[in-house]
């Protein structure tokens, strides 16, 4: 009796072993990137964490376990702006509101500010950024700041996770190529056209001029719009 005991026991050790297991492999695959292919000149894949919030000025959110909301810029912004020579981080202990601007990067004479997604208070900035990381690892090691929320429900409802951000990104995607397509007179700069789908060569935006660089950031960055709080629009 005691045998059959012991051996129900390491049973059912083992199967509650299986389902942890189980269900750690279902909870990493979830954390995946999805990655919107596009065969394009001059560029590969743009990632989009399928776990992180977006803002439609291009930074993104991460719930961390501490309850900080950790922030970055996406790769589209990044892949666009092309070079950059410096950042411009915010002020710890700094009130921050969802849509306006939390930090910027310069490239030579010209600068472009990027907006919080969401509200609360500066509580860290990554003394180790360095623009290469933001290129390399915009989701990871290229955060920009730890922003302590203070009304978080409310701010990640009017942001983009998931399925949304992707059909989000695509619409941007498209966005952008009708933009530059109007903008720039050598369409072998922009590579592909709109119809086909295709998407600009990174740093395209090095290439354009001063008028050109104002108008990205005021129709994708949202810095230099109204007060009004951040909100999906199409």
């Amino acid at each position: 009796m005691v045998a059959i005991f012991v051996v129900m026991t390491i049973m059912a050790f083992v199967a509650i072993d299986l389902m942890i297991q189980t269900l750690e492999r279902r909870k990493n695959a979830s954390l995946q990137p999805e990655t919107i292919h596009h065969h394009t000149a001059g560029i590969y894949n743009l990632i989009l964490p399928l776990v992180y919030f977006f803002h439609p000025g291009h930074t993104w959110a991460q719930v961390e376990k501490t309850g900080m909301v950790r922030v970055g810029l996406d790769s589209f912004a990044q892949k666009l702006i092309g070079n950059i020579d410096t950042i411009e981080l915010p002020e710890v202990g700094k009130e921050v509101k969802q849509g306006q601007p939390l930090f910027s990067i310069r490239q030579g004479r010209r600068s472009a500010a990027f907006v919080s997604p969401v509200n609360g208070k500066i509580a860290s900035t990554n003394n180790h950024l360095e623009p290469n990381l933001i290129k390399k690892e915009p989701y990871s090691s290229g955060w920009i700041a730890e922003v302590e929320p203070d009304s978080l429900s409310d701010d990640l409802s009017r942001l983009k996770i998931g399925k949304d951000a992707v059909l989000w990104m695509k619409k941007e995607i498209k966005k952008f190529l009708d933009f530059s397509w109007a903008r720039v007179p050598a369409p072998a700069i922009v590579g592909q056209t709109a119809q086909d789908g295709g998407f600009p060569v990174e740093g395209i935006l090095e290439t354009m001029d001063d008028e050109t660089w104002d108008h990205f950031e005021t129709q994708f960055l949202q810095s230099r719009v109204s007060d009004d709080p951040a909100i999906f629009k199409g």
